[in-house]
């Protein structure tokens, strides 16, 4: 994918459908490139947001499931020390 940057001082209107001598279809495609890009970014931001809020729920889950584990081996080393 190729893109077309402009400076600022490129980008100044002159009264014509041309940007300081550049073509409105070559301003034009490369503003249709960059919404591409951008709509592209999107997505992965999405996909990688969704994918770290899974992990942060299995993170909980494994926390959650090793306390538990520990508090039921404790609480069965009580038992098992403890004379009744």
């Amino acid at each position: 994918m190729q893109f077309i940057i402009l400076s600022n001082m490129a980008c100044h209107y002159v009264g014509r459908k041309e940007y300081s001598g550049v073509p409105s279809h070559i301003i034009a495609s490369a503003s249709g490139t960059f919404t591409v890009v951008l709509l592209e970014i999107r997505s992965q931001n999405h996909h990688l947001a969704k994918t770290l809020l899974d992990l942060n729920m299995e993170m909980r889950r494994l926390r959650n499931e090793n306390e538990l584990s520990a508090a039921s081996e404790s609480k069965a080393l009580n038992i098992a020390i403890s004379p009744e």
